[in-house]
């Protein structure tokens, strides 16, 4: 997963804290505009995520609906489930 920064100038990946700035010969933002052309990790490409607590089907907190992985806002501070971080 990745994060974005407040200045729009890359991400951060998440597992490794790793800042990728955006540059086409960059091989890791290469992989991470790789990563947004697939299916949503969390919800697997459905778009909707079940509340486990409503018991309802809600619209994938993580892609909004998109179906495909989406990097987390700056400065969210909440987790793709919602959950604070």
């Amino acid at each position: 997963m990745y994060k974005e920064t407040k200045e729009k100038n890359g991400v951060t990946r998440i597992v490794d804290n790793a800042f990728i700035p955006v540059d086409q010969s960059n091989t890791d933002y290469q992989a991470y505009l790789q990563w947004t052309t697939k299916f949503c990790e969390v919800c697997e490409g459905m778009g909707v995520y079940p509340n486990l607590t409503t018991q309802m089907i809600e619209t994938c907190p993580s892609c909004k609906g998109s179906k495909l992985n989406t990097p987390i806002p700056a400065d969210n501070g909440t987790s793709p489930l919602g959950q604070p971080v």
